[in-house]
């Protein structure tokens, strides 16, 4: 099993323990409506986003290339290029699709709560970061590792 490989599923599981935490803390109608006056849940998603990124940092400390060996085979190159295109559409897709369906549900309100330009920047980050490593996983399990 390659040591990219081994990277993605970690990386995967953990943003989507994240992802999972985010959205037990962000979609409840108190912390939608109350966006600005709940410093604690607001603290607390984004320490969530903190011990992502603060996990994938040490995961690429922990797997950086050793003095005078080979780090990527083209095979790995090749999976990392595909799963990064691959994802740059869906995460397009989404965007295009949460955003236009948070617009039609508050157009007649005629206003979007703050809380949802937030959501759609943090899910942003989720969504990118599963794809992206979800799509590796599946390429490399169809490569034969």
């Amino acid at each position: 099993m390659s040591k990219y490989y081994k990277y993605s599923i970690t990386n995967f599981t953990l943003w989507l323990i994240v992802a999972i935490s985010f959205l037990s803390i962000f979609l409840n109608e108190e912390t939608i409506n109350n966006w600005g006056d709940n410093r604690t849940k607001t603290i607390a998603i984004a320490f969530l986003f903190l011990i992502g990124f603060s996990g994938q940092l040490v995961f690429h400390l922990l797997n950086r290339k050793k003095e005078g060996k080979i780090d990527k085979d083209e095979r790995d190159l090749s999976i990392q290029n595909r799963s990064i295109s691959y994802s740059f559409i869906i995460t397009l897709v989404y965007v295009f699709v949460v955003t236009m369906s948070i617009y039609s549900y508050y157009e007649k309100a005629r206003f979007i709560p703050i809380a949802w330009m937030w959501f759609v920047a943090y899910s942003l980050i989720l969504v990118a970061n599963i794809v992206t490593s979800f799509i590796s996983i599946i390429l490399y399990k169809k490569s034969g590792s």
